[in-house]
């Protein structure tokens, strides 16, 4: 296998403002494909011409990273390139875009998004938004996930949300699958914490799809160092 990176820094500051980015371009030859065992895809040893440029950017004010972007697309000559183990229609691999967006010091934004430019079909996006404030946090999470053939795979939201009032802290969280449109996962804890430890009361809320019900869990939650937690079922 051949490989070759091309990286070219270029940097600009403009008062309190800093950016500072890198346009790589990379080529990766393989000449033939290789008869090997195949358990994951870390085991695909195809016949490969890549061509892929990458651009990455970081921009600050002040000392604080404010956004950051990575945007990364090519083609494969050979027409072998695979996502997800199946191998797509057509040179171009997928483009992957990948941003991140924090305003305030309280405000956190990023979104991932891999599209197929050979089917014209987005086949992977992620987003969420965190907001915190002190000892409060509340987050919101989007996926979407589906093969080169445009089945989908999954499709479902996420919330969280915590805050802590001297040692008592309470938390709750939220999974919910818009393919059956259902809660699968329904979090809510409360804990104490000590100086090294912690013992809280956890209640789950899991949807049973075979039963087509939910089934509530409780527990007694023991938390030593942040390294050993024990968990002992109370009721279910």
């Amino acid at each position: 296998k051949f490989s070759q990176r091309v990286p070219l820094f270029f940097d600009m500051d403009f008062r309190n403002w800093s950016f500072k980015n890198l346009l790589e371009f990379s080529y990766e030859y393989r000449p033939k494909s290789f008869n090997n065992p195949r358990f994951d895809p870390m085991d695909d040893l195809d016949r490969m011409s890549i061509l892929k440029i990458t651009y990455r950017n970081y921009t600050d004010y002040g000392k604080r990273q404010i956004f950051n972007l990575l945007f990364e697309a090519g083609v494969d000559y050979a027409q072998k390139a695979k996502y997800q183990g199946q191998t797509l229609t057509g040179r171009a691999i997928p483009t992957r875009l990948l941003l991140g967006v924090y305003p305030f010091e309280f405000v956190n934004f990023y979104t991932e998004s891999i599209y197929d430019p050979n089917a014209s079909r987005l086949l992977q996006s992620s987003s969420g938004l965190n907001l915190v404030y002190q000892k409060s946090n509340l987050g919101i999470a989007y996926v979407y996930n589906r093969d080169p053939k445009g089945t989908t795979l999954s499709n479902q939201y996420s919330l969280s949300a915590s805050t802590q009032y001297r040692d008592v802290g309470i938390s709750f969280s939220l999974v919910h699958d818009n393919l059956i449109g259902k809660d699968t996962q329904r979090n809510l804890n409360l804990d104490y914490r000590g100086g090294c430890w912690s013992l809280g009361f956890l209640i789950k809320d899991t949807y049973n799809g075979n039963a087509n019900r939910y089934v509530k869990e409780f527990f007694l939650v023991l938390n030593i160092f942040d390294i050993q937690r024990f968990t002992v079922p109370l009721n279910r």
